[in-house]
């Protein structure tokens, strides 16, 4: 296993891990950190990333998915995402990548920055004062039994949530 350390400003410092051919392939320079806009709210995971200028205009290239291609050259995952299994998106050794689908890759999420109670996949009903649990998986959603605690509602959450995610299941963990 290869390692190297990247320093940002926003982000600090991190390591991140490779297999020892693919670094040599890939390189460490010119990556950098980066965290996507839209998932800064929910406290997903940094990234490492690098620049491509093209003709007309800059786009962002993805280390887990340059990774991927490289230890996978014939599989064609422009329309796949390539998944953290450990959610760990600084982790890019092959053993903790695999292709998912859009709803797959949302199955392997830990919890949300918002959320206030501490647990993946558990709502709280004010009206009622009651926990529920909640998963869903490709516009299926099921829910759980109203519960007191939301202790109890995340043990629903995390039976009815590893039928329905299969090798995707992420119980979310408290700190997530």
């Amino acid at each position: 296993m290869a390692q190297f350390t990247l320093t940002s400003k926003t982000y600090g410092t991190h390591v991140v891990l490779l297999d020892d051919d693919v670094l040599q392939v890939v390189g460490t320079d010119k990556w950098w950190l980066w965290q996507p806009p839209k998932s800064r709210h929910n406290g997903w995971s940094l990234y490492v990333v690098r620049e491509i200028r093209g003709q007309a205009k800059r786009k962002v290239q993805y280390l887990h998915r340059v990774v991927y291609e490289h230890l996978h050259p014939n599989v064609d995952i422009s329309s796949l995402h390539v998944d953290h299994i450990n959610g760990n998106g600084l982790d890019n050794r092959g053993v903790n990548l695999r292709h998912a689908s859009v709803s797959q890759n949302q199955c392997n999420r830990g919890k949300t920055r918002t959320n206030s109670h501490g647990f993946k996949g558990v709502i709280f009903d004010p009206r009622r004062g009651v926990y529920t649990a909640r998963a869903q998986y490709q516009m299926k959603v099921s829910y759980g039994p109203a519960r007191e605690t939301a202790e109890a509602a995340h043990e629903d959450y995390k039976r009815i949530a590893s039928e329905l995610h299969g090798d995707f299941f992420n119980p979310g963990k408290i700190g997530d």
